[in-house]
């Protein structure tokens, strides 16, 4: 990801990637986002959540599928979100009580965000259910994201070689 990116998630959210400042042997922050900017806007989304869980507020979010769309910049359509997403707020919904600790700002840090498989992988220190359920998100959303220029048209993920998740266009000027 592009320095200018890479310092605005280390601005905006300081406590999760705390890391970066760290040496390699403590955090591999240090290198930054090790993919591509399309994923800016999944990263950025991920890390608003995750910051949210911290606030509370996804336990008293209203419903309105404009407003979440708006509110974390995704682009792609309602019903894929939801389709993707159904099973994770099933278990929110159905078990309440069992996730009672929500781990504290300062315990929850990323490890590293990097790409992997043409997939974002997104590594913490500690975690809880919800957490874990938003990093899964993220990945899946990954593969249906190009990632050297975020459009969700047409991505595929190549057979051979390398594997990456990229548009015709992209993949065109890739090789």
């Amino acid at each position: 990801m592009n320095e200018k990116l890479t310092k605005e998630l280390f601005e905006k959210f300081p406590e999760l990637y705390a890391g970066h400042k760290l040496s390699p042997q403590e955090n591999l922050m240090c290198f930054g986002f090790e993919c591509g900017d399309g994923w800016h806007k999944i990263i950025y989304a991920l890390s608003q959540a995750i910051n949210d869980n911290y606030k509370n507020e996804l336990g008293n979010w209203e419903w309105d599928r404009d407003n979440f769309k708006r509110k974390y910049k995704i682009r792609t359509s309602w019903h894929e979100i939801k389709r993707h997403l159904k099973e994770l707020f099933r278990y929110m919904f159905w078990n309440k009580n069992k996730i009672i600790k929500y781990s504290k700002p300062s315990e929850v840090m990323a490890d590293q965000v990097k790409e992997k498989y043409g997939s974002l992988r997104y590594y913490t220190n500690h975690s809880n259910d919800l957490i874990y359920g938003l990093i899964s998100m993220a990945e899946y959303m990954s593969y249906l994201t190009c990632e050297k220029c975020g459009t969700t048209k047409n991505v595929t993920q190549n057979k051979t070689g390398w594997i990456s998740s990229l548009c015709p266009k992209c993949r065109k000027n890739k090789d």
